[in-house]
């Protein structure tokens, strides 16, 4: 009898481990899992109109969709009239601002980038995003509170096409909730390996970092798009048109605005590793009293140590 009892006993611990062992490679299974899953089959259009609106999270830093949808190109940005006056303004400002490390003839130095090709969006992300005038050249530039208004940013804009002998067209983005699905396709082909999948960015190496994108407006989005700072790479339009950067800004729109979460039904939304713990502890629990119910039983009653 005390042998048997003590078959049973290792029988049972055996059994609880395997389960055990079984529910923790389970969880860690279930870890990578939505990764792939969302990677592999983006959501239909569908399902995303259904989704109810959600109080926005920390990111929230812009307008809603709808709002968006009417929003063009710098659409704050005052058109001024006389042509001459902008110019004249503008090459005031390059003198002040930008001459002593661009030089006269937007030739650049050793460790400034030179303006002959960056005329249009190349100068107006910069200045409209506060990264210029940068304070330390040869340094990776950040978002900023800008340092001209919307009027000066036109006017040494204007004045640095005047002189350059490439201008990058600004893109016309214009965002529309009916691209949200193009837009994660986009992005995921293109953009989560550097900024991240909910555009929290990461660093890339070398000293660079692929920002966060929570301050960028989609205009802003498109110039960087287009102009490549840093170790970013450049697109033209022919690999991505501005209806597929209007698709793209709306979809970091999204994930900038929509509540984001860890996943785990179970778990209250905290994870898949909490979700994997519950599962251990309490599906495991509650193997080892079936176990310890039904496997230790003969004919009816419990076996006894002797």
């Amino acid at each position: 009898m005390k042998k048997r009892s003590t078959r049973s006993r290792r029988a049972l611990a055996g059994a609880f481990f395997a389960a055990a062992l079984g529910a923790s490679v389970f969880s860690i299974a279930r870890a990578d899992a939505p990764a792939a899953s969302v990677a592999s089959a983006p959501v239909p259009a569908a399902t995303l109109e259904a989704i109810a609106p959600r109080e926005p999270s920390y990111r929230g830093l812009s307008p809603d969709l709808e709002t968006l949808q009417n929003v063009g190109p710098r659409e704050s940005q005052p058109v001024v009239a006389d042509h001459a006056a902008l110019l004249k303004e503008g090459a005031v400002l390059y003198a002040d601002h930008c001459m002593s490390c661009h030089g006269e003839k937007l030739e650049g130095t050793a460790n400034v980038p030179s303006l002959v090709h960056a005329g249009g969006a190349g100068v107006s992300f910069f200045v409209s995003t506060g990264r210029m005038p940068g304070a330390v050249p040869g340094t990776q530039s950040i978002h900023e509170g800008q340092h001209f208004d919307t009027t000066q940013t036109a006017a040494i804009v204007a004045y640095v096409d005047s002189r350059a002998k490439t201008i990058i067209p600004i893109p016309n983005v214009v965002p529309d909730p009916a691209l949200l699905v193009h837009g994660r396709e986009l992005y995921e082909n293109n953009c989560e390996m550097c900024h991240g999948a909910a555009g929290q960015g990461a660093i890339v190496g070398y000293g660079w970092v692929a920002l966060n994108l929570s301050k960028a407006t989609p205009t802003e989005l498109g110039e960087a798009i287009r102009v490549g700072p840093g170790v970013m790479p450049r697109f033209t339009p022919a690999q991505l048109s501005d209806h597929d950067i209007s698709a793209l800004a709306t979809y970091v729109h999204y994930i900038r605005t929509d509540p984001q979460t860890y996943g785990g039904t179970m778990g209250g939304d905290l994870g898949v590793i909490f979700e994997g713990f519950i599962g251990v502890v309490g599906g495991g629990g509650a193997l080892f009293w079936v176990i310890f119910f039904t496997g230790t039983k003969t004919l009816g009653s419990r076996v006894h140590e002797a």
